[in-house]
């Protein structure tokens, strides 16, 4: 599933044209919040790798540019036979807490400690 973007000037009153996302992936909800350290956007979400795998593998990127590109793309999670979804992020000190959940067995909720400077190959310098 293609994904588009689209770009408001003043807060959300109005909205520019819809344009193609490099993010591209399930019908699943993703999440997108701010990195408090660095003012960028991390997104975690389905990513789409042209296989029949659906709701996997989970991946996380990160745009330094206001979700205009994407890079670092990362997986959080890559079991080939598993089903991961509804991602979310909240940000303590210098770590992600990343929550899902995982559909192998049954429904299961995870939680994930991962360091900030994860998400950034660059280890978070600038």
């Amino acid at each position: 599933m293609g994904s588009t973007r689209l770009f408001s000037k003043d807060g959300g009153g109005t909205w520019g044209e819809a344009a193609p996302s490099a993010l591209t992936g399930t019908a699943a909800p993703a999440a997108v919040q701010r990195i408090p350290t660095t003012g960028d956007l991390l997104a975690i979400w389905n990513h789409d790798v042209g296989s029949p795998r659906h709701r996997n593998p989970l991946t996380a990127a990160i745009s330094r540019d206001e979700g205009q590109t994407w890079e670092h793309f990362r997986n959080i999670e890559d079991a080939p036979d598993d089903a991961y979804t509804y991602p979310s992020v909240t940000f303590v000190g210098d770590t992600a807490l990343v929550t899902y959940f995982d559909y192998k067995g049954g429904i299961s909720l995870f939680l994930k400690r991962i360091p900030v400077a994860w998400f950034d190959a660059s280890g978070g310098a600038r």
